[in-house]
């Protein structure tokens, strides 16, 4: 008999939690329950936060879920919508597909009580749409330069890579990094184009004669022998300061700045003396202002030998 009812005991709770759910569906047949709200749900059936944004690129597709509340509403019903279909689409299932770069909704209403419900959709651009450079003219006096710097216009670009060139080497030229510099008088014009795309940009740069704010000059100074774009370097300590000429009335001396470029592991910098360390090719740069972006800057390349 007490086992009788111990077992009876044990099976009673989930023969009425079994009973009182039978029981709902079976009221639910009966009995309409209205819509409360409608929301967007993660593949767990759990609510998105207020800030959730779906994220996805050009042409790519994502699933989207709703639940309906309460669980046994009688009608769950609803309908999808596109605040923006020319950024991006769904279909009735809540299949959303990007088209194109932007921002837009989708828009979710029941089809008992227009409860409604709301996602932002932002789609990706992975190509580049266009690029800029920092300058639109530059003027320059012979023997000066300036860092051009290209911005790339692109939500997220795969491919950033650009191409400077000049289109007279005489008056002007560009390397690799956008570092222009005047090497003769006239005007020229630094292109910038896009690796992805062709997008291009340019900037007038007009060279004249002059003091430049900035240069490098050892040409009095037999301890250093031009050859090609540098010079051959005889001694070990090198006061930068004392080989520098500049334009006073751009350039406050104590603004004036030095950092080893390349070859640092053949040499050492403290202030403006250099020490040589060991052989090699040592560039080393004098600039006034930022050095990611200096107001004005110049060059020396020096080689080292035994």
């Amino acid at each position: 008999m007490k086992k009788t009812v111990i077992i009876i005991l044990a099976i009673l709770p989930i023969f009425l939690v079994i009973t009182i759910s039978f029981a709902g569906k079976i009221l639910s047949l009966y009995q309409h329950i209205a819509v409360e709200k409608v929301r967007f749900v993660d593949e767990s059936n759990k609510e998105f936060e207020p800030d959730y944004i779906l994220v996805l690129s050009v042409g790519e597709e994502k699933q989207t879920n709703v639940r309906v509340y309460p669980d046994l509403a009688s009608n769950k019903k609803v309908t999808y919508i596109s605040d923006n279909e020319s950024v991006c689409t769904v279909n009735q299932e809540g299949v959303v597909k990007g088209v194109s770069f932007g921002t837009s909704a989708i828009i979710v209403k029941t089809e008992e009580g227009s409860k409604t419900t709301m996602l932002v959709v932002k789609v990706t651009q992975d190509k580049v749409l266009g690029v800029t450079l920092s300058h639109e003219t530059l003027d320059l006096k012979i023997g000066e330069s300036k860092v051009l710097t290209a911005t790339v216009e692109a939500y997220v670009a795969l491919n950033k890579k650009v191409i400077f060139t000049s289109n007279d080497e005489t008056v002007a030229t560009v390397n690799a990094n956008g570092k222009v510099e005047a090497v003769g008088i006239g005007q020229a014009i630094i292109t910038v184009t896009t690796e992805d795309g062709g997008f291009t940009d340019t900037c007038v740069v007009t060279c004249i004669e002059g003091i430049p704010a900035l240069q490098f000059d050892l040409s009095n100074d037999s301890n250093f022998v031009k050859s090609g774009k540098g010079y051959i370097v005889y001694i070990k300590e090198i006061d930068l300061l004392n080989y520098l000429k500049f334009d006073d009335k751009k350039v406050d001396i104590q603004e004036i700045k030095f950092r080893i470029k390349s070859g640092g592991s053949s040499a050492s910098l403290t202030g403006d003396k250099l020490t040589i360390t060991g052989k090699g090719i040592i560039t080393v740069v004098a600039y006034v202002g930022e050095q990611n972006d200096p107001t004005y800057q110049t060059e020396l390349r020096m080689m080292i030998q035994d």
